[in-house]
């Protein structure tokens, strides 16, 4: 068996679980090894290149509706990039229509993680399981040490929430402002 690279894990203090989820890394055969500090950015960093926000479905919704996740994956961006910035749901998409107390339809969860695909170049990763999740957190590590050909979305040419079309239709709606006053707005 080929041993990959030994990747060092830092997670966060003010997780869960943390011990739990330190053992799980420790045990992993790519994992060289595990920190457990506070961090100023994400709940997960693995060798201070790729950075992973962990949510349950009910921490999911509360900070879409109090605009948490927007900073988190703002401070994700500016720390690491767009191209090492993921978020990790720890649950089932079916989590999602349990939570009616959250006053958050299904349909708005789901316009939500449509947004975060669309607009920020973001799509959650859904894992039910965290041994599950751990696995998932090394493979996603290590792929960013290859070399591939097959880069559907280069780092250099991902949009920046400016360059995307949903930033140019809003600036569109504003009264008095047409296609070229927009694009000078967007360049700035």
């Amino acid at each position: 068996m080929t041993r990959h690279s030994e990747l060092t894990v830092k997670i966060d203090t003010r997780e869960k679980n943390t011990e739990d989820l330190a053992r799980l890394f420790e045990a992993h055969d790519d994992v060289a090894c595990v920190q457990v500090e506070e961090l100023v950015v994400g709940d997960i960093i693995v060798d201070d290149q790729v950075v992973f926000e962990r949510k349950r479905p009910k921490d999911f919704i509360g900070s879409i509706q109090d605009n948490r996740l927007d900073d988190q994956i703002d401070r994700m961006y500016d720390a690491f990039g767009p191209e090492h910035s993921y978020v990790n749901v720890l649950g089932k998409m079916q989590d999602f229509s349990q939570l009616y107390h959250t006053n958050m339809p299904e349909e708005a969860v789901l316009g939500f993680i449509g947004s975060m695909a669309a607009r920020w170049q973001i799509v959650p990763f859904f894992v039910e399981f965290v041994d599950r999740e751990v696995e998932l957190i090394t493979r996603v590590s290590r792929k960013h040490e290859e070399k591939s050909d097959r880069i559907v979305r280069s780092p250099e040419n991902t949009p920046s929430r400016k360059d995307d079309d949903y930033y140019m239709k809003m600036i569109l709606q504003l009264e008095g402002i047409g296609r070229e006053t927009a694009k000078k707005i967007r360049k700035n």
